[in-house]
């Protein structure tokens, strides 16, 4: 159960400004989703990330460039487990962090490919259960916190730049 619930589908945006050649600012957006059915059993997972982010970036001859950066912001969790009609609802959210790593690939047309490589972290310690129109909020033992950190391989296409 919990290998299949290690892989899903990651959508995201970034947006940066690039105050000198190598140094940008700007913001990044990232969901991800993760699910797992079995036997009348189903589990869905999804993740919100909103961060900051600075980004440097090393242009190479080519035009392709090189970039890493870090961000800072926040996580929202979403877990929605249930058999035979019996929905358990979990949320919470916590303080993310994370570092990226990429090469984007200049093409002919002015915009470029782009491969990603990011470590996402964090740990909720509280979340909120709901469960048959019951709602609680839990505090989390040390043993129990949940982790959200992920690692994340990603491909993406810039126009124009």
């Amino acid at each position: 159960y919990l290998n299949k619930m290690k892989s899903g589908y990651t959508l995201g945006a970034d947006i940066h400004y690039f105050i000198s050649e190598p140094f940008g600012l700007g913001a990044k957006y990232n969901h991800a989703h993760y699910q797992y059915k079995m036997n009348g059993f189903e589990d869905k997972v999804n993740l919100n990330y909103f961060a900051v982010s600075g980004l440097n970036r090393f242009i190479l001859r080519n035009g392709s460039e090189v970039y890493m950066g870090g961000n800072i912001g926040y996580q929202s969790y979403k877990d929605q487990a249930g058999a035979v009609g019996a929905l358990v609802s979990i949320t919470g959210g916590t303080a993310g962090v994370g570092l990226e790593v990429g090469y984007g690939l200049k093409m002919k047309d002015a915009s470029k490919l782009y491969l990603n490589l990011s470590l996402l972290s964090g740990t909720i310690t509280k979340v909120n259960v709901e469960n048959g129109g019951q709602k609680e909020t839990v505090k989390l033992d040390k043993e129990e916190y949940e982790s959200l950190s992920r690692l994340e391989v990603t491909l993406g296409f810039v126009f124009g730049h």
